[in-house]
């Protein structure tokens, strides 16, 4: 739980101020800061995703799928 409050935290501040700024801009550049946002996002969130399956399993996230699956 410390470890996803923490990285939470330490993405949403920067993000929410560039956010900001993206939804304050008139220039011709705003759709594009908003999806590299997006981009950004969600490749923050899989690797948080991922580092938490490494804590929780204690183990390649990837093995365990495998080794899960019927």
């Amino acid at each position: 739980m410390i470890f996803s409050f923490l990285v939470n935290w330490a993405i949403t501040i920067p993000l929410v101020l560039v956010l900001f700024i993206a939804l304050i801009n008139p220039l011709w550049f705003r759709t594009s800061l908003l999806n590299c946002i997006i981009t950004v996002t969600e490749k923050l969130t899989e690797w948080r995703n991922y580092k938490a399956y490494w804590i929780y399993l204690g183990m390649d996230p990837m093995v365990w799928h495998t080794l899960t699956e019927p």
